[in-house]
């Protein structure tokens, strides 16, 4: 079991309620406790004082999609967590890297602004779910939600 104790942090927990300095006891990648008072924990601790302790943040209007399936995708992963963001709402203007037919008449055309697939080795997927296979085996360092692409679905039929 892996635990580590953030003390004396600014927490912020999302409420609606007022910030309020305190301890957050996380244990095998999940909060545990958290208090106003100090806590007492055998484990690694990081002193926060003068620091902001916060849930996640989600950026509701991304194009995030384009860059998950990157082999190496830190370099695009890391600006958003280092500002907290650890959730994406995906699919947006109408595009997406899944999604895309095989016999799509468009998919030349829509291949022509998605070269990053090339120079990854990767082929587009045909379907979502082939997609969503892809990235659960890659494995992902943050959370995506997907809005159904209409640019590409309309290219599918």
């Amino acid at each position: 079991m892996q635990k580590v104790l953030l003390k004396n942090g600014i927490i912020m927990d999302g409420t609606g309620e007022k910030s309020y300095v305190g301890d957050v006891l996380i244990e095998n990648g999940r909060i545990k406790r958290v208090s106003s008072t100090p806590i007492q924990a055998e484990c690694p601790s990081i002193d926060c004082s003068g620091k902001a302790i916060a849930p996640g943040f989600i950026d509701a209007h991304s194009h995030h999609d384009k860059y998950t399936y990157y082999l190496d995708d830190m370099m695009m992963n890391e600006p958003f967590i280092r500002q907290g963001i650890t959730t994406f709402v995906a699919g947006n203007c109408g595009s997406s890297p899944a999604g895309m037919m095989k016999n799509s008449p468009y998919k030349k055309d829509i291949l022509v602004t998605w070269p990053e697939y090339m120079g990854e080795g990767i082929s587009p997927w045909e379907t979502y779910e082939e997609y969503f296979d892809f990235l659960r085996q890659k494995g992902m360092r943050t959370n995506m939600a997907m809005c159904a692409a209409h640019g590409f679905a309309l290219a599918s039929v």
